[in-house]
């Protein structure tokens, strides 16, 4: 008999991963421009500290993937090809509705229409496959030990802020377009 392994997550562990993955994942993409430019670079799409497309891209990946997260090649496959596939999407979308490129790997080879590279593309599988294997059970069980009644509180005024964050971006690149 087979056994099911179907992931599940509440909202509640949904709204902290996806805060947690997507600060770490401008905390890490600021680190990476400083250290191949040399300068601070402002990066993502909101003004604060925060990429979206991170926080997405970590809940798509631990939910269809953790079920095959011993299965070391599958998981890599399948992290580059979601991955890709929503960088992609978020590339073509918000350049379509803001008329602004937020990155832009044209000059990079095996590129498609310069929202994915096979560079980066590979990169986003090798960090997924770390990500689920090794820290995200780690993740996950700090955020099981937070109270429910505190982590309520702490989410509420982080949404609020990123809520802000939203809405003077939109109104900026709004402005910005007339």
């Amino acid at each position: 008999m087979l056994k099911k392994n179907i992931i599940s997550m509440t909202l509640y562990e949904a709204l902290w991963y996806f805060l947690i993955y997507a600060c770490g994942g401008w905390l890490i993409e600021e680190t990476y421009v400083f250290l191949a430019s040399g300068e601070l670079v402002k990066r993502g799409f909101l003004h604060g500290p925060i990429c979206p497309i991170y926080g997405f891209g970590m809940l798509i990946v631990i939910l269809a993937l953790t079920p095959i997260r011993k299965r070391l090649f599958p998981l890599f496959v399948g992290a580059v090809l979601l991955t890709s596939l929503l960088e992609y999407c978020t590339g073509y979308v918000m350049e379509h509705l803001f008329n602004q490129r937020w990155w832009d790997y044209t000059g990079m080879p095996y590129n498609l229409d310069g929202y994915i590279c096979l560079k980066f593309s590979l990169t986003w599988g090798a960090l997924c496959v770390l990500i689920v294997r090794i820290l995200h059970p780690r993740v996950k069980e700090r955020v099981q030990k937070i109270t429910y009644k505190r982590g309520r509180k702490i989410l509420a005024v982080a949404y609020a802020v990123l809520a802000v964050d939203l809405v003077s971006t939109l109104a900026s690149l709004v402005l910005k377009s007339k």
